[in-house]
């Protein structure tokens, strides 16, 4: 694997330059958040049954994962569903944002949120519009970068979808405030402890993304690291995490996050413009990886000069794969490769697939 996965890394290395090209078109491109200046070389780990099959590159050094911070918000409703603090995404978020009363240095708009509830934030078929830690909805552009259309914010809550990291921002304020502490220590105590993850990973918000509970100032995380911040972790840690999620949230005899849970939030959003659930992008129709098998689900971020993170988790084989930093036209082959890979093609581990050089390759401390 080690000499494939450094065939299609990115070259770009530096982060502070990479963010900087992707928010330039935006009324507000400043990084708020915590920026590590430079990522780490490409490196990831192949696990199947449990068992780890391929591994390259140094899989214990933490780096940024970007909008893979996105899914981690998916699994903390699903903690705060387990522990009886949301009862239902359908119910509405305006109650638990609204007696925070923040002040409008730190959010506008609380007052239009209406009829928003998790699930909208959720599907991202959320339309509020106002801003949150200086950032306004309207000048995240990603989708318009995408050749999706200048899709804004304030329409009807449930009529489109729209990706916008103010609002994915929002989720992580609402979760802030039903836990009543910072989603970081919710999930180093309810996930990432239990699952016998490092002490290495971290999860971070903004210089003034801090919010006052009782006496204490607590930090607000961000879903992604458009403007800095995000989860920062190492790909051995985002396996583990991984195969939690291939387990639907069982692990060693307990419920971590609940089975249907999992069922809710990799269904199919139907505004959607590609096959996805809450945040995951699903394989079911082969759109995401048509050589990689339609069970599988994805999650993914980075740059396009940085390269991708992945995070790939096929519950119904029992596979969990994680890359970084590789160019993000070369996913849907990775995962090609890997799945001839672990079904055993002859041709495959002979080299003779399109030229491939074989997964089996390594250098010292790969395998």
């Amino acid at each position: 694997m080690a000499k494939y996965a450094r065939s299609i890394e990115s070259p770009e290395f530096d982060v502070i330059e990479s963010l900087a090209r992707t928010t330039a078109i935006e009324d507000s491109p400043e990084p708020i958040g915590a920026v590590y200046p430079h990522r780490h070389p490409t490196n990831g780990i192949i696990v199947k049954h449990g068992d780890t099959i391929a591994q390259w590159g140094e899989t214990q050094v933490p780096d940024m994962a970007f909008s893979i911070s996105k899914e981690f918000l998916v699994l903390a409703v699903g903690v705060a569903l387990r522990q009886g603090l949301i009862a239902s995404t359908t119910e509405l978020v305006a109650p638990v944002i609204l007696k925070l009363d923040l002040p409008p240095e730190q959010m506008t708009g609380s007052e239009t949120l209406g009829d928003t509830t998790w699930r909208h934030l959720l599907d991202n078929t959320s339309g509020w519009k106002g801003s949150l830690w200086g950032k306004h909805t309207d000048i995240d552009r990603q989708m318009t970068r995408r050749g999706m259309g200048q899709l804004t914010s304030g329409f009807p809550n449930g009529s489109r979808w729209s990706l916008n990291n103010i609002r994915v921002n929002l989720l992580a304020l609402a979760l802030t405030a039903v836990f009543e502490e910072s989603l970081e220590a919710v999930m180093r105590r309810e996930i990432m402890d239990p699952i016998g993850a490092s002490d290495t990973w971290r999860w971070n918000g903004y210089v003034n993304s801090f919010i006052s509970l009782g006496t204490e100032a607590v930090p607000v995380v961000s879903g992604g690291a458009h403007w800095g911040g995000g989860i920062y972790i190492s790909s051995s840690d985002l396996a583990l995490v991984g195969r939690l999620c291939a387990a639907r949230g069982q692990w060693n005899g307990q419920s971590l996050v609940p089975s249907t849970w999992f069922e809710e939030s990799w269904a199919l959003v139907e505004k959607a413009p590609m096959p996805m659930g809450y945040m995951w992008q699903t394989n079911i129709n082969g759109d995401f990886a048509p050589g990689a098998p339609r069970s599988g689900f994805a999650a993914t971020g980075g740059t396009q000069a940085l390269g991708h993170n992945l995070l790939w988790v096929d519950p119904e084989n029992e596979i969990v794969a994680v890359s970084r930093w590789m160019r993000s036209d070369r996913m849907a082959e990775f995962l090609e490769r890997m799945t001839q890979y672990l079904n055993d093609d002859p041709d495959y581990r002979a080299g003779a697939c399109a030229g491939a050089e074989t997964l089996i390759e390594t250098q010292p401390g790969d395998h």
